[in-house]
Formats: C-alpha cells, structure tokens, sequence
C-alpha cells in the first residue's frame, strides 16, 4: 500500500458517524491513548469525511504499542493489556 497517513476510525462499525477509516475485513482493534499521544506531539487530522489521520511518532507512518490504550479483537475479546 502506498498510504501517505496511517487511517483510524472515530468509533466501531456500524455506530453513528461510522463511514470511513476501517476496513471491512478488520479484524482488531487497536485504541488509541490521544492523551499520552498529544503530549508527545503525535500529530492527528480530521478529513473531510471524518477519517482520523496522523503520520506517525516521526512522521514514519507507526505510532508504537506504548501508545495503545487497549486492543480488542472484532469478537470482544480484549487482548491488552491482558487480563
């Protein structure tokens, strides 16, 4: 893929203002601490089509695990932190 931005979702599939940012296949979720993020200047952007956007930690197109808040499989079933 020849992304220029990693895409993030404002919510889960299927709630309201859901449309764009996750693909259909996605099978994983991965939650974002935006607190800890903002704080270490990871920059995010809106798009028009209410797509969350960012660059990355250094502009690299990754933002690191310790950003994570939680991961949730599309079961339910919540990965990390482990229980």
């Amino acid at each position: 893929m020849n992304r220029n931005h990693i895409h993030m979702a404002v919510g889960l599939p299927g709630e309201n203002g859901v449309i764009s940012g996750m693909r259909g296949s996605c099978n994983m979720y991965i939650y974002i601490d935006t607190e800890k993020a903002f704080q270490d200047e990871i920059k995010f952007y809106r798009s028009s089509n209410n797509v969350i956007l960012s660059d990355g930690k250094n502009g690299d197109g990754i933002i690191p695990p310790l950003y994570f808040q939680k991961v949730v499989k599309s079961s339910g079933e919540v990965i990390y932190p482990a229980n």
